[in-house]
């Protein structure tokens, strides 16, 4: 029987055919790699026709990712049905851990009872909560948080800064308020206890109901976490907020790392839930990456540079810095 094996492991080394690949690695941990080379091929490029062929190739290793775990997601949703559905105790146990173990793979957040006498949440496939839902209070969302150790040391001061009413007064009063009622509930106060950034991140996400790691994949984009970033056209804190007069944002955009990332979150939800009067004949609510790309540039819906913005984010959503050694 052996010397039969080897023969055959012989006849397949001279015949050319590729080794069967190692199924001990995950598809996500080997499209991963794939992309990896990808860039690494990019880097390498050095003619014009070869940059535009390795850049294509990564978009398309990239959207592939970003679409396996899409999949995942709705598995998660495949089991928060499943939930619903167990009748017995046992049956129920089991669910719950099986949706746990698809959440805490996906970086999803915890979905548990509604909390303060809240409407039990609807999420979307890709773990967003669905049109129209209220966002959670920031005492409910605040609970949901796991906390996580501080990687950004110079966030300390704003992270623990806590919005004056005079502040958030000014803010409310500001003209955008008025276009945008879920800026009514921004408040930057998240009743956590020296929270860290990733804190503050979970906890916007679950007050507005965005996918966590879509948040922290573009803050890394953003600022790479950093509140004190401030770009070239003014643009300041984690999620790079512009003051105007209209929006009322100064000086809490950057003196609040809470109240940046709590403005974020409503905007986006603005976009999602289809209360843009202005993004173009082409906009429509529910459209997850497309209100991310929005706050890139909302109009015209849909626009080149909004649909790089998602290219980028979604980047780092494959990379998933923030978990590697030296973020």
């Amino acid at each position: 029987m052996r010397r039969i094996i080897v023969s055959l492991v012989v006849a397949v080394a001279a015949i050319g055919i590729a080794p069967i690949p190692n199924a001990g690695g995950t598809p996500r941990a080997e499209q991963s790699a794939k992309c990896a080379k990808q860039r690494t091929a990019l880097e390498k490029a050095r003619t014009k026709s070869a940059k535009q062929k390795a850049r294509r190739a990564l978009k398309r290793c990239q959207r592939n990712n970003v679409q396996h775990k899409d999949v995942q997601q709705r598995k998660c949703a495949k089991q928060r049905t499943a939930l619903k559905k167990a009748r017995t105790k046992k049956a129920k146990r089991k669910a719950r851990r099986a949706l746990k173990r698809c959440q805490h793979r996906n970086g999803q957040q915890k979905i548990g009872p509604p909390a303060n006498g809240q409407q039990k949440e609807k999420l979307t496939g890709l773990g967003w909560r669905a049109v129209g839902q209220p966002p959670l209070s920031d005492q409910a969302a605040a609970a949901a948080v796991v906390h996580r150790a501080e990687v950004r040391p110079d966030n300390a001061g704003p992270n623990s800064y806590r919005p004056t009413d005079a502040e958030l007064g000014a803010f409310h009063s500001a003209p955008d308020s008025a276009d945008n009622r879920l800026l009514g509930y921004v408040t930057g106060r998240p009743g956590l206890q020296s929270p860290s950034t990733d804190d503050l991140i979970q906890w916007a996400a679950s007050k507005w109901g965005i996918a966590t790691d879509w948040v922290r994949a573009e803050a890394v984009d953003e600022s790479y976490w950093h509140q004190s970033a401030v770009n070239s056209s003014g643009m300041r804190g984690i999620m790079q907020i512009q003051a105007s007069a209209q929006n009322g944002t100064e000086p809490l955009r950057w003196e609040s790392t809470a109240f940046n990332l709590d403005f974020y979150g409503a905007t986006i939800r603005f976009y999602f839930d289809g209360d843009c009067s202005w993004c173009g004949p082409n906009y429509s609510a529910g459209h997850e990456w497309d209100s991310i790309g929005a706050w890139y540039e909302p109009s015209p819906w849909r626009n080149q540079g909004a649909q790089d913005y998602v290219s980028r984010v979604q980047a780092e959503l494959v990379n998933r810095r923030w978990e590697q050694p030296g973020f």
